[in-house]
C-alpha cells in the first residue's frame, strides 16, 4: 500500500459514466430516493466533464407498485432508461444484462435500496480525471437502517481488519493505492457495490459478473478485479 501522488495528467474530456441499478419489487420510495440521489450527484459529475446516463433494470418484477414506479421515473428523467427483464436473473444477471447495452467507459453500480451521498461518487470521479492508468476506485460509506439518519462514523473504521490495510487514507487524508490487493480482498472486502466506480474496460477483462452465483457475487467479482488491476482507495 502506498500513498499516491496526484498528477496534472487529464484525460481527454470524453469520458462517460453509466450508473447500473438492478431492482426487484422494490418500494416504490426507495426507488424515488435512489434516483433522486444520483440525479443530484450526476450534476456534480457532469461539471468534471463526464456524460451520466443510467441503466435501470428490472428483473422481472411482479409487484404492480414497482412497476408503476418504473414508468414514472422513466418519464420524469430523460438519462434513466428503464430495462424490463422477461425472466427473474438475479443481482449478477441483471446487472450483466445492463453492462451488454452499456457503451460508457466508466461504470458505477447502485443498489435499489441504497442512496448517494452528494459530493462522494464526483469526489472519486476527480481522482479518475487525474489518473489515466487506472481503472478501479473504491471509496468509504455509511450502514444506514430505516431511513435513520447518517451515523457519526463511516463504514471502515468500524472494521479493524478491513481498517488495517487503508488506515493510511484516513490518518493522512489522501487516497491510496493498493497493487493488485487480492490478499487484502481474501481477508477483507474493501469495496462495496455503491461507492466504487469500475472501467468497462476491466469488466470486459475480467468477464463480467458471475450469473451463476446467486449469493457473493459482488465479492467474487472485487477478487477476480484485485488479481488483475491496482485499486485506489479514497
Amino acid at each position: 500500500m502506498s500513498v499516491l501522488n496526484v498528477t496534472n495528467i487529464s484525460r481527454n474530456g470524453n469520458d462517460t459514466l453509466c450508473v447500473i441499478m438492478p431492482c426487484f419489487n422494490t418500494r416504490p420510495e426507495l426507488l424515488r430516493a435512489a434516483i433522486q440521489s444520483v440525479d443530484q450527484e450526476r450534476s456534480l459529475i457532469n461539471e468534471l466533464g463526464f456524460d451520466t446516463s443510467m441503466i435501470l433494470v428490472d428483473d422481472c418484477s411482479t409487484s404492480a407498485n414497482t412497476k408503476s414506479a418504473l414508468k414514472e421515473i422513466e418519464q420524469a428523467y430523460d438519462w434513466v432508461e428503464v430495462t424490463l427483464l422477461m425472466k427473474n436473473h438475479g443481482p449478477a444477471g441483471a446487472r450483466n444484462k445492463a453492462l451488454l447495452q452499456c457503451d460508457s467507459n466508466w461504470v458505477a453500480f447502485l443498489d435499489s435500496d441504497d442512496y448517494w451521498i452528494q459530493g462522494g461518487i464526483s469526489s472519486l470521479c476527480k481522482i479518475l480525471i487525474n489518473n489515466p492508468s487506472i481503472e478501479w476506485i473504491s471509496g468509504d460509506f455509511f450502514l444506514v437502517e430505516n431511513n435513520d439518519d447518517l451515523p457519526n462514523s463511516t463504514f471502515y473504521p468500524n472494521h479493524p481488519d478491513r481498517y488495517e490495510y487503508v488506515k493510511t487514507a484516513f490518518k493522512q487524508n489522501k487516497e491510496i493505492r493498493l497493487e493488485k490487493p487480492i490478499r487484502e480482498f481474501l481477508e477483507g472486502s474493501l469495496c462495496s457495490m455503491g461507492s466504487c466506480i469500475i472501467s468497462k474496460n476491466a469488466l470486459e477483462v475480467i468477464g463480467f459478473f458471475n450469473g451463476r452465483q446467486r449469493k457473493g457475487v459482488d465479492t467474487e467479482l472485487y477478487w477476480r478485479l484485485a488479481r488483475s488491476f491496482d485499486m485506489i482507495f479514497v
